[in-house]
């Protein structure tokens, strides 16, 4: 099993809707495009892995997916039994790093798909990677 998650915090947005009745539809929009966002870098993400790992068979490379963890957070990856030896190596095989590679060159499109248009949007979205 080898994954990266991905999320967003939603969780003042919830707040202003709970206890501003008049702005829970302009919440509500942001709150989509956010959860729209965060989707979008996960499907980069996935992309870029597709293209790095290595492929022998190709189960690997097939088991690759988006989970849901909730309405706020996914994981990208896999359940492949020898995904994480791929990545890391064993005692004599070296890991090729397909995921670090992966990651590190979507990295600023991963970003850039989850950033907001506009500074004040970006800080009331509240959106994080990690």
């Amino acid at each position: 099993m080898l994954w990266v998650n991905l999320s967003i915090d939603t969780t003042e947005l919830n707040m202003i809707r709970v206890s501003n009745a008049q702005d829970a539809d302009t919440v509500e929009e942001l709150i989509r495009l956010a959860r729209e966002r965060l989707m979008n870098a996960a499907e980069i993400l996935l992309n870029a892995m597709q293209e790095t790992v290595p492929v022998d068979t190709g189960f690997l490379r097939d088991s690759l997916t988006i989970e849901f963890l909730d309405d706020d957070s996914v994981r990208v990856g896999t359940d492949c039994p020898y995904a994480a030896y791929t990545e890391y190596g064993t005692a004599t095989q070296p890991g090729q790093g397909w995921m670090q590679q992966a990651i590190d060159e979507s990295a600023d499109a991963v970003a850039e798909a989850m950033s907001a248009e506009k500074p004040e949007e970006a800080q009331t979205l509240g959106l994080v990677v990690g």
